[in-house]
């Protein structure tokens, strides 16, 4: 076994195409699309919209499988968990294998019909948190508590979650770990875009110039990741390089230059130990918004990549949200396996600022090195290297850096503490007490003031803890978690919902209804494109651990570590920054 080589050892997937990863790779080769109208009155809108939804019947049949007491995005994930840590059941307690979970929203449509009394704490073990949701999953599949990690980082999260996954494997942390992306659809969610006015009512047509909006998908998918060549059997497919990065534009639209994109796709093409003219083919979001397409095929000329082949597999699928980088790799790996590049389906005409090598026609082409991307809310990007398994590894040397801590910084019951001194302190409700220490910095961002309060914490946190600090745009990092995330804001978009119906959704609402948007505003106030990821629960040692592990490849100087919560009313942030050297 060579520790810097990782292999993609088992997949397993249910989507709108099907129950395996068999079927679904055959039907996007002929070009056949799941998505369809919903019912009116279903349980996913009020009205129709095109979606890809996985039907009733094999919810039915998983809870015949695990019982009534699990929700249907942690019977998906179990289920997926499963089918590929199967090879190493004979292992006594799975030997040394993790288990990472990517999800945007988890169990968010427990919610329904809960929030008529406005915001409230939940149980320390209720499945509205994402670590009792991750912990279901994690007993379900065979795994002991306390083993799974959980990446929310809106519609990167699955993509993310095997950069992340990759990492512990080249660290020693395991030898196999398990990535499981899933998200179900529900009023909470189709609402929320509704009021974005970015669904489109048939089906997507990514890149094309008549492109008018995104189709949303539910899916699970889990892959096995592993060093053990033998265990990954000779066609197997690996995975040589991946990289986060934020665009530091705006929380919810992409930039319009693309940079933040090509900076992931740049480092994981150069943790792969390749240059970007040794991609032979590349998968985007391709979400069929106007704004997500133009900045990738911008992203696309920065990298030079403008005759390579490209495609968006969202007209097949829908957008599965924190499942889609994960479904979407397997996809693609066993295209590269096939030599067949699915088409794009509804491409005619293109409607970019750049050249994209996009076709409606599967075509054969002889993939070595490949590239999968994904973009979402708050900026973020991420990108990963498929290769083959008769191509050489050359991926470059994996060496994480020792991280000094520069400063402390703790924000509760009315106190800002920096490096345990009392800079500020108010006796007044959370709402004024933030407003007076933002205004004690001397800001003058007004958008501060539209924040929800999660990033409101978050926010004057790091005026504190990075004032006059200076680094490059990719020498820093934000790498988040909490208990509660974006639970508070969750629960007011469904308060909003269920008193007034599903079309009075607010955008300015559901925008921070994801917990990496509080990165996200901190990294467009200091201008910060390296990574950003939010965990869920991590302990600060751990945060301290993912750093450490994000500066073996990337150009980082210091990285942001920090749990951060609010929830009706109450508030706690705790920060710290490292500063990267030598071990």
């Amino acid at each position: 076994m060579n520790s810097r080589e990782i292999y993609i050892a088992a997949a397993s997937m249910r989507t709108a195409l099907g129950g395996d990863v068999h079927s679904a790779s055959e039907a996007i080769v002929r070009g056949e699309s799941g998505l369809g109208p919903t019912p009116p009155g279903g349980r996913v809108s009020s009205r129709p919209v095109f979606a890809g939804l996985i039907p009733d019947s094999d919810y039915a049949s998983l809870e015949r499988r695990f019982g009534l007491g699990y929700s249907r995005a942690e019977m998906l994930a179990a289920e997926a968990v499963a089918n590929v840590i199967e090879p190493l059941k004979a292992v006594p307690g799975l030997g040394r294998t993790g288990l990472v979970i990517a999800t945007a929203k988890g169990n968010v449509s427990m919610l329904e019909g809960r929030c008529g009394n406005g915001p409230f704490i939940p149980g320390e073990d209720s499945p509205l948190l994402l670590k009792s949701f991750a912990e279901r999953i994690a007993e379900l599949s065979g795994f002991p508590a306390g083993a799974a990690t959980l990446v929310s980082n809106a519609c990167i999260s699955g993509v993310a979650a095997i950069v992340i996954a990759g990492r512990m494997i080249l660290a020693g942390d395991y030898d196999n770990v398990a990535v499981v992306g899933v998200d179900v659809q529900n009023r909470f969610i189709v609402s929320g875009f509704s009021s974005f006015k970015s669904l489109s009512p048939d089906i997507c047509r990514p890149y094309d110039e008549s492109r008018c909006g995104l189709n949303l998908g539910e899916a699970c998918g889990a892959v096995l990741l592993t060093n053990d060549r033998d265990l990954a059997g000779q066609d197997a497919i690996r995975v040589d390089g991946g990289a986060v990065s934020d665009d530091a534009n705006h929380i919810s639209g992409p930039s319009r230059t693309g940079d933040g994109l090509f900076f992931a796709m740049r480092n994981a093409v150069c943790g792969a130990g390749l240059s970007l003219s040794e991609i032979d083919a590349v998968q985007l979001h391709g979400t069929a918004t106007v704004y997500n397409d133009e900045m990738e095929s911008r992203a696309i000329s920065l990298a030079g990549l403008s005759d390579v082949p490209v495609q968006s597999l969202k007209p097949y699928f829908g957008h599965t949200m924190g499942a889609s980088g994960v479904i979407e790799t397997i996809m693609l790996a066993e295209q590269m396996k096939r030599g067949l590049f699915a088409g794009t389906p509804g491409f005619c005409n293109p409607g970019l600022p750049c050249t994209l090598s996009v076709s409606s026609e599967t075509r054969r082409i002889e993939m070595k090195h490949c590239l999968k991307t994904a973009s979402g809310f708050g900026g973020t990007n991420a990108a990963i290297v498929l290769s083959a398994a008769d191509t050489v590894p050359e991926c470059a040397e994996f060496h994480p850096r020792g991280s000094l801590t520069v400063r402390t910084l703790k924000i509760s019951e009315g106190r800002v503490e920096l490096d345990g001194r009392t800079v500020f302190s108010s006796d007044a409700g959370f709402d004024a007490f933030i407003r007076e220490a933002f205004k004690s910095r001397g800001s003058a961002n007004m958008k501060f003031y539209k924040m929800d309060s999660a990033c409101k914490l978050a926010y004057v946190a790091a005026e504190w803890i990075l004032d006059g600090i200076e680094f490059g745009e990719e020498e820093c990092a934000v790498l988040m978690s909490g208990r509660f995330g974006s639970l508070d804001t969750d629960m007011k978009h469904q308060s909003i919902i269920d008193r007034d119906g599903d079309d009075y959704a607010a955008p300015s609402v559901f925008v921070y209804t994801l917990p990496n948007v509080a990165a996200a505003e901190i990294s467009i106030r200091h201008h910060i494109k390296g990574e950003n990821i939010w965990f869920s629960d991590a302990p600060m040692a751990e945060l301290r651990h993912q750093a450490e592990l994000a500066s073996a490849r990337e150009s980082l100087k210091y990285c942001l570590v920090g749990r951060s919560d609010f929830i009706n009313g109450e508030y706690l942030a705790i920060f710290e920054l490292l500063r990267f050297g030598e071990v």
